[in-house]
């Protein structure tokens, strides 16, 4: 690859990185978001995201989840993924 085309690469990441991450940042930062969380009876902060995003590992380890995914820094993931645990929403779906 040529340095040239190399250097577009790496234009184009640093003009839609900020972009694209911000958008997925509002829909999760946004108010009606974490009023659907509150309501399914999770505390305020990441533990809905991850539990969402996450949550089709089933009841893993911080550390599995950690190791799965690659985007977020560990320490926010575990933390949100303890922090979210079972709501009391998903503790009643699952017993009926």
């Amino acid at each position: 690859m040529s340095d040239l085309l190399r250097m577009e690469i790496f234009d184009c990441i640093a003009a839609v990185a900020r972009p694209v991450h911000d958008f997925g940042d509002e829909f999760m930062s946004d108010d009606a978001t974490a009023a659907v969380g509150l309501r399914a009876g999770f505390a305020p902060g990441r533990g809905f995201y991850c539990r969402g995003r996450f949550g089709v590992l089933g009841e893993a380890p911080a550390a599995v989840v950690q190791a799965v995914q690659g985007f977020l820094g560990p320490d926010l993931v575990a933390t949100g993924w303890r922090v979210g645990g079972l709501s009391r929403h998903s503790r009643r779906v699952r017993s009926g």
